[in-house]
């Protein structure tokens, strides 16, 4: 494990942001085993422990983060038919995007509004990711996890993960207990596209189904400021939420309204910024 953990590492190029200090210790995690191993070994050495996915939503300080960041990047993606509906089971380290795409490819309805959104399918059922009336807990089977308090590896079912609207078990009662691994969803076969907003009803009217799920615009599915390089930007979710060291909030606060001036953007989308405690 000591081979595999690297020192001093920087985080900024692993955000969407690009903002960002080192981390003293870091390790990417391509399987399950790694990211079991690299959590008890940061236990053993009473070290913080940050788990991070595609670095969305996530700003961070000149000072970085003091302790032991795990890049889950667990990949591999299973196609199951079962009741009439076909079974997506994808690693929490695949991007969230390129697999809405696949899906949309192969006419399965259900994840269609979510295209554009960046991360990476291990955050999704964290903040009950969704967009345009479309929701992940309206798909999501169940979350295979590993449960840093029973030292064990486990099988979330849909009830269990206590869904409400962008909230889960996973950032509410429990969170930082569970290491998302893979997550499994039910996707209607041929079904019908999820149009509920009147924005996207004017935007396909008089376009097939077929043509609705292949289209994936960007300025509907994931709205963008002017003269923002696409690489950094976070979802368009209702709250955004955003960890700043001392000292940074009101800084993050003062200039929100100047940096998204020209983003088409809802009144409602809004920043929540956490202030992270003083490293000791």
């Amino acid at each position: 494990m000591k081979a595999l953990i690297h020192e001093n590492v920087a985080l900024a190029p692993l955000t969407t942001f690009g903002i960002g200090g080192p981390a003293p210790y870091f390790i990417d995690a391509p399987d399950e085993e790694t990211v079991v191993e690299a959590i008890r070994w940061a236990k053993e050495k009473v070290l913080p422990i940050f788990v991070l996915g595609g670095g969305s939503n996530l700003l961070i300080a000149d000072t970085g983060f003091p302790g032991l960041v795990i890049r889950i990047g667990i990949r591999g993606i299973e196609w199951a038919r079962s009741n009439g509906k076909t079974i997506v089971r994808a690693g929490a380290g695949e991007e969230w995007d390129p697999l809405v795409a696949l899906c949309v490819e192969r006419n399965l309805a259900g994840l269609e509004c979510l295209s554009g959104i960046p991360g990476s399918v291990g955050g999704t059922p964290v903040q009950n990711v969704g967009a345009y009336g479309q929701e992940i807990s309206e798909v999501l089977l169940s979350v295979r996890a590993y449960d840093r308090s029973a030292d064990r590896i486990v099988e979330l079912s849909h009830d269990g993960c206590g869904f409400t609207y962008r909230t889960s078990l996973f950032n509410t009662t429990a969170k930082d207990r569970y290491a998302v691994l893979n997550v499994t969803y039910a996707l209607s076969n041929g079904g019908l596209p999820h149009i509920r907003y009147p924005e996207l009803q004017r935007e396909f009217e008089g376009k097939t189904a077929n043509a609705t799920l292949e289209t994936r615009h960007w300025q509907k599915f994931a709205p963008l400021c002017a003269g923002f390089v696409r690489a950094k930007r976070c979802c368009s979710s209702t709250e955004i939420p955003i960890a700043v060291a001392p000292g940074l909030s009101s800084r993050i606060r003062s200039s929100q309204n100047r940096s998204f001036d020209n983003c088409n953007r809802s009144p409602a989308q809004t920043c929540l910024v956490t202030q992270l405690p003083e490293a000791k």
